[in-house]
């Protein structure tokens, strides 16, 4: 099965329309949690991968210590 978004590697490489919907799903969903909420422009892929690597590592380390129950 094939993702229908496995072709595009940058988001300003979508079809207009789903960027619009894509930005209105991040608005809604800060707005949904009381919070204020400003999407600015989406930025290169490049920048993201960084990013999520330090937080798969970060999940990572966690799992392994074990998640205390709040």
């Amino acid at each position: 099965m094939e993702d229908e978004f496995s072709d595009y590697i940058e988001a300003r490489d979508l079809p207009s329309h789903r960027l619009l919907v894509l930005r209105r799903f991040f608005q809604d969903y800060k707005q949904l949690e009381g919070k204020a909420v400003e999407v600015d422009e989406f930025r290169p892929a490049a920048e993201a991968y960084p990013i999520i690597s330090d937080a798969l590592h970060r999940y990572s380390e966690q799992r392994r210590k074990g998640f205390a129950s709040h």
